[in-house]
């Protein structure tokens, strides 16, 4: 896929675009696999999404780390939603809602398998920072904590500095992911 990816593309383009998708794949397949259930239907997913991609390559490129990720996981959500109304479409018996219920009901062994990998990968790395950090990550990403109340919880007396701890606790969790994922290929 990467190369049809880089094809007609220069040297700094092809840099780039390989960059994102060795950066970003991952990512991009939980969230497709989280709307689909299907990892084959995921992965065309993904390869869409990488097509959108590249044809906003230089707009992608210009924006920050975090900017650059959301970005990326708009793109995947709004293909993945393409994709269910073209489903829901095609079976006009049912809607859209009723489509993703059907599918979130049926779960492939690939797409249970692939979902439990990316959750023991996950556990991994989180036991893996200190306990504030881990405690920091786990307050505001999975239970959706305020600042505030990740402070109370953390007894951290600034917000300020309770965005300061998330900040750099993502940042090496994310470094952490990256070096698991180059021992991994």
């Amino acid at each position: 896929m990467l190369f049809l990816l880089t094809m007609h593309l220069d040297e700094n383009e092809k840099e780039c675009i390989t960059q994102i998708y060795y950066d970003y794949r991952t990512l991009m397949m939980a969230i497709a696999t989280k709307y689909v259930r299907d990892t084959h239907k995921a992965e065309d997913i993904v390869q869409e999404s990488f097509f959108k991609i590249r044809k906003n390559l230089s707009k992608i490129t210009s924006l920050s780390c975090n900017k650059k990720r959301t970005y990326i996981v708009y793109i995947v959500k709004s293909v993945s939603i393409d994709y269910l109304r073209k489903m829901s479409k095609r079976s006009n018996d049912c809607s859209l809602d009723e489509s993703i219920e059907i599918e979130s009901k049926t779960p492939t062994p690939d797409s249970e398998l692939f979902l439990k990998e990316i959750r023991l990968n996950i556990s991994r790395i989180i036991s893996e920072l200190d306990e504030r950090d881990s405690k920091a990550l786990i307050g505001k990403y999975y239970y959706g904590y305020s600042t505030k109340e990740l402070c109370d919880i953390l007894q951290i007396d600034s917000q300020n500095t309770m965005l300061s701890i998330v900040y750099r606790a993502r940042k090496k969790f994310i470094r952490l992911l990256n070096e698991s994922e180059d021992t991994d290929e």
